[in-house]
């Protein structure tokens, strides 16, 4: 009886240091995702303002543009208030 109570002990033990083993990988896991999302984030965020670029910059842009002036022009200064916020994004 002494016997399995202490194969059982020892058993005990080694699932525990697995455990222990296993959550810190988790946590290294988690650790590693998280720093790759939040890089991944800033070069999206930095890269905002060419993909904007881009887009004003392109036909599809400048007829977009072109097309919100010649509505100001009934707008009045709302509408132009509207092209400026729009101009800087």
């Amino acid at each position: 009886m002494k016997d399995v109570l202490k194969r059982l002990l020892e058993a005990e033990s080694r699932a525990e240091v697995l455990i222990k083993e296993a959550d810190a990988e988790r946590d290294r896991l988690v650790q590693e995702a998280r720093a790759e999302a939040r890089t991944m984030e800033e070069r999206f965020v930095a890269s905002l303002p060419a993909l904007r670029a881009s887009f004003l910059f392109s036909e599809c842009g400048r007829t977009r543009w072109q097309s919100l002036q010649a509505e100001s022009n009934w707008l009045g200064d709302a509408g132009m208030l509207f092209l400026l916020a729009f101009q800087d994004l």
